[in-house]
């Protein structure tokens, strides 16, 4: 029945699909390579696109975010926030509706991952990656994606963290898409 949930949920989003997901493999140094080095990393990575592409333009997960109460949103409100998702419009970059995730994949980080230099390098940690299915990996490029799109929180577990926009979409996504999600064995 999931997996019916699931096919139909992407067949519909072919048909209006308006914002793509696309990645860059990127070293641990944060230097672009021409692939990444760990092709069931890379699969992972592959399928976790596709559910955040699909997620992203699904009208029930706008509908949900908008319903949200978030801190730090950069004088946006909820609407403006998921409109500046889709557009995949990135620091320097004009709205082209392709969401750009440049992506690091390492056992460094002490973190599920992390987007901290200034060329909006998403380093994930390959642990978190192994250990969790891909609607987990989908939910975390959202919330990193949030900080690429210059959304913030504290590096501290402070009590109002939780509410941050990164947190809350990718808290919201992570319910979504688990809920309609077959995990992987």
């Amino acid at each position: 029945m999931k997996l019916l949930t699931l096919i139909l949920i992407l067949t519909a989003s072919l048909c209006m699909a308006q914002t793509k997901v696309q990645t860059q493999p990127f070293d641990s140094l944060g230097n672009q390579t021409n692939n990444f080095d760990d092709q069931q990393f890379a699969g992972k990575l592959d399928s976790a696109t596709v559910l955040l592409a699909t997620l992203v333009n699904s009208k029930e997960f706008e509908e949900a975010f908008l319903k949200v109460k978030c801190l730090r949103k950069n004088g946006k409100n909820n609407k403006e926030i998921i409109a500046l998702i889709r557009s995949g419009q990135e620091e320097g970059t004009q709205a082209d509706n392709v969401i750009n995730l440049k992506v690091a994949f390492d056992y460094t980080a002490n973190e599920e991952a992390s987007t901290t230099d200034k060329k909006n390098v998403i380093h994930i940690n390959k642990r978190y990656v192994s250990d969790n299915g891909v609607e987990y990996l989908a939910a975390q490029l959202l919330h990193e994606y949030c900080h690429v799109l210059g959304f913030c929180h504290s590096k501290r577990k402070a009590r109002f963290r939780p509410y941050t926009v990164p947190y809350r979409i990718g808290t919201l996504a992570a319910t979504q898409l688990h809920a309609s999600c077959v995990r992987p064995n």
